[in-house]
């Protein structure tokens, strides 16, 4: 099945319905995918993933603690439906927040049928790529980023010393979806020599300016990670 097939469609933020905001929208099967915004910058705002098959409507809100309802740059969306078309696995991948302070790109999966739609998890992941069997997306690869840099604003902002990538995989699984880092042993231990170089660097460079209780966080988060490897 071809990404044409799959309806993706990569929309700014532009478009506006009657009463809200056409952030994308996808067609797959017999689902019409949209996300629809209503004052996204404001406090109240709402921004909900809407699936209608002419006879059910359902919606699930996409609002974020702390990030609100606004996306920064283009937002993915598509879906992919099982043989028999009873569950169809619905994909969102798009930055959080705004200028200046924004998220990384986060995937979202859903699984969606007539009874409604159930977020199955999330995952800040770079470079994602979709990988298919007989359709399906079966896996979803790409890179999750640690970054010393506490302050940037996403990876571009920050040295390139300071951005630990970690190759990740997605699959189903795990009461939703399993988040896997995608390492070797001997891979895993070469991440590792190069975040704590990278944190012995930063400490000569910066001194007393360094985040010791950040650094201490991030390297729990990544060690926890790495764990993951099977």
């Amino acid at each position: 099945m071809t990404l044409k097939q799959l309806a993706v469609f990569i929309l700014a933020v532009s478009a506006s319905t009657a009463h809200a905001e056409l952030v994308a929208r996808a067609q797959t099967g017999p689902w019409q995918l949209s996300i629809e915004a209503e004052d996204a910058t404001s406090d109240d705002c709402s921004v909900n993933l809407v699936a209608d098959n002419h006879s059910y409507e359902h919606k699930i809100s996409l609002k974020r603690k702390g990030g609100g309802c606004s996306f920064f740059g283009p937002v993915m969306i598509f879906g992919t439906n099982s043989p028999d078309y009873k569950l169809t696995h619905v994909f969102v991948e798009g930055a959080r927040g705004g200028d200046g302070d924004h998220t990384g790109p986060i995937v979202e999966v859903f699984a969606v049928n007539e009874h409604g739609i159930k977020k199955l998890g999330e995952q800040e992941l770079f470079d994602a790529s979709y990988q298919r069997k007989d359709g399906e997306v079966v896996s979803i690869s790409g890179k999750v980023l640690f970054s010393l840099c506490d302050a940037c604003d996403g990876p571009d902002a920050a040295g390139a010393r300071d951005n630990i990538f970690v190759p990740a995989v997605i699959t189903f699984g795990c009461k939703g979806i399993c988040v896997k880092p995608a390492v070797s042993q001997e891979e895993r231990a070469r991440i590792v020599s190069r975040f704590e170089a990278a944190v012995t660097a930063a400490s000569k460079e910066y001194g007393r300016h360094v985040d010791k209780a950040f650094v201490k966080r991030l390297r729990t988060r990544l060690m926890e990670f790495l764990s993951r490897a099977s």
